[in-house]
């Protein structure tokens, strides 16, 4: 069994790089940080490498004979647990959302290729099959696996996410950060001090990152806030407007954004500045989760 000090090793990085850019706020210059968790790793860097750190520890702990996931066919998180389990000789299976018949896409054909077992599900059955508890009990051959939920957002990923707080100065008044499942979310809030505020730009419409809040404490509470003005119609869906931000971004910035998280994030803190949403003497930080590992395939 890997030692707990090699796993720390593996995922947590020693220092995590912050880039700085100015942007034009009504004829004013304003300054925003960005903590570059995207340069971890290609594929399992972002915000997913801390929801894995503890679930991966948790794993080699209780001896388990593998691990089930449950994602679509674009998931962030299938993709960085099957490089995991390459790269830990961990077997990964992948409870997807989607039809085993069509040309997978580049993201499960890289899972596959990384030695990740796919089960199908139609969406009807996937919605079933995600209520419950432990999806794992209804296949024998899964009866030892470890199941993690989707975008690997149970309270142990929450545990892993506290970590990112470490590469926040204390100095940054404001944080902000793309919101799915609200794993990220909470387990910064857990860590911040008392005069940072965390902003959750949410990505999709759906209370998704309810669970996540279930017997929410006051501590909690007193840190977050949610925005749902920068959805864009729901989880992935498509707009010009946004698509036409991201491309000119990334024609005019070295740090790539994606529309489906960074995208909206970016976005909304643009507009936020220009409505005047920020103090004067506010210093933004906002958290690149990656998520990248699509682009262009």
């Amino acid at each position: 069994m890997l030692r707990t000090a090699h796993l720390e090793e593996y995922f947590i990085p020693k220092e995590v790089p912050i880039d700085h850019r100015w942007v034009d706020v009504n004829g004013e210059s304003r300054q925003i940080s960005i903590l570059r968790l995207d340069t971890i790793h290609p594929i399992i860097g972002g915000n997913k490498t801390f929801k894995l750190y503890e679930n991966i520890k948790h794993y080699f702990e209780k001896k388990f004979d593998g691990i089930v996931s449950v994602g679509g066919q674009y998931s962030n998180h299938i993709a960085a647990l099957a490089h995991v389990g390459k790269d830990l000789s961990i077997p990964t299976v992948g409870f997807i959302r989607g039809d085993a018949q069509h040309v997978p896409t580049y993201t499960i054909h890289q899972a596959i290729k990384n030695g990740m077992e796919m089960v199908y599900f139609t969406r009807e059955k996937y919605r079933e099959m995600r209520k419950q508890e432990d999806p794992c009990s209804a296949y024998p051959k899964y009866e030892n696996f470890m199941f993690i939920p989707e975008g690997g957002s149970n309270q142990l990923g929450v545990e892993g996410c506290k970590q990112i707080a470490n590469f926040i100065p204390t100095e940054y008044t404001h944080i902000l950060l793309a919101v799915g499942t609200g794993a990220t979310l909470k387990g910064l809030a857990h860590q911040v001090e008392k005069h940072q505020k965390i902003i959750g730009i949410k990505v999709l419409e759906a209370q998704q990152e309810e669970h996540i809040f279930q017997n929410r404490d006051k501590k909690v509470n007193d840190f977050i806030s949610l925005n749902t003005d920068f959805t864009f119609g729901g989880y992935a869906k498509r707009s010009a407007f946004l698509d036409d931000f991201v491309v000119k971004w990334n024609e005019n910035q070295n740090i790539t954004i994606e529309p489906i998280y960074t995208g909206r994030l970016f976005c909304a803190v643009e507009h936020l500045l220009q409505q005047n949403c920020f103090p004067q003497s506010a210093k933004i930080m906002l958290i690149h989760s990656g998520g990248l590992q699509y682009i262009n395939h």
